[in-house]
């Protein structure tokens, strides 16, 4: 039991800072109608587990409801409880199993719902619209959960030919997107020798004619995708604007060419090359256009999405 009568004062501020009332917020915390009535105006003592019910609702943490300070619903530990909320609200029964559902690096989202790493506003608005939840709500705690009416999203996984991607055409994706979700819901997943890397928004298909897949493509267009490249660290051999094809059946660089590689939030295109005798072993990151230098890498940090087998330029 909570005797801290803090908690009261605190729960209802929190009401009028939001904009809620008691029977709204009860139901938010997955309660009766009349639960939070009760426990505010009939000098009912909480129960830990109601009271954490209570503070997960309004993005705080325990701890600040009973009067500890500095924790706020800015703090990473509250941002951390609001996406658990949120996954536990979309139908995921753990961290691992919305990972996997959505493609993101089981370690990286774990990262993020248990507080350790910060949440930017890029990812979390990928979290958002991933679970349903309002972006807005979760970043700050401002507002409800359940906002704006947005059905989560659903994974699209690449599987012999990718589900939602219609037999014959190849997917177009967004390499900028981070984790790369959609708010129609169609994306890709990528990865490397069996581990996922990302995913990937799907923006649009394209279809060839059967001759050029068969000779130029050669490979299962469910493991082929598409992207428009920006930048010029790749001329002149790609240009600003240029579409590439990206065969993900071939990561292996040891026959030197151009790869796709996950850097960060999205894709970058590379020749890449191994270093010779180094050990561990490592690679080498090349662009094109000699004004940028090339840089190298431990092999194992590098997430090489596919090789380029394909073109398309307009200029």
């Amino acid at each position: 039991m909570v005797e801290n009568p803090v908690w009261k004062e605190r729960i209802q501020e929190a009401i009028t800072q939001r904009g809620l009332d008691m029977k709204k917020l009860s139901r938010m915390a997955g309660k009766g109608d009349t639960f939070v009535r009760d426990l505010l105006l009939r000098d009912r003592t909480p129960s830990i587990d109601n009271l954490t019910a209570i503070a997960r609702a309004l993005g705080l943490t325990l701890g600040y409801l009973v009067g500890e300070t500095g924790t706020n619903a800015l703090s990473p530990e509250a941002i951390a409880g609001r996406l658990k909320w949120a996954r536990e609200n979309a139908g995921h029964a753990s961290a691992a199993a919305a990972a996997q559902h959505f493609g993101w690096p089981a370690s990286t989202y774990a990262a993020h719902e248990n507080g350790q790493n910060g949440l930017r506003p890029k990812v979390a608005m990928e979290y958002a619209q991933a679970f349903g939840v309002d972006f807005a709500w979760l970043l700050t705690g401002d507002g409800e959960p359940l906002a704006h009416e947005v059905e989560p999203i659903a994974a699209i996984t690449s599987d012999g030919r990718r589900i939602g991607i219609p037999e014959g055409e190849i997917a177009q994706v967004d390499a900028g997107l981070g984790a790369g979700l959609s708010m129609d819901g169609r994306h890709i997943v990528v990865g490397q020798n069996g581990e996922t890397i990302g995913a990937l928004a799907v923006t649009g298909t394209w279809r060839l004619p059967s001759d050029v897949i068969r000779e130029a493509i050669r490979a299962p267009l469910g493991r082929v995708h598409v992207v428009r490249c920006e930048g010029d660290s790749m001329e002149p051999r790609i240009m600003d604007g240029d579409f590439v094809f990206i065969d993900e059946t071939r990561t292996n660089p040891r026959m030197p060419g151009i790869f796709a590689l996950w850097e960060g939030d999205g894709m970058t295109i590379k020749r890449v090359e191994i270093v010779p005798d180094s050990d561990p072993p490592r690679l080498r990151l090349i662009p094109e256009n000699t004004r940028y230098s090339a840089y190298e890498r431990e092999a194992e940090f590098v997430k090489i999405v596919g090789r380029l087998i394909g073109r398309f330029t307009t200029s």
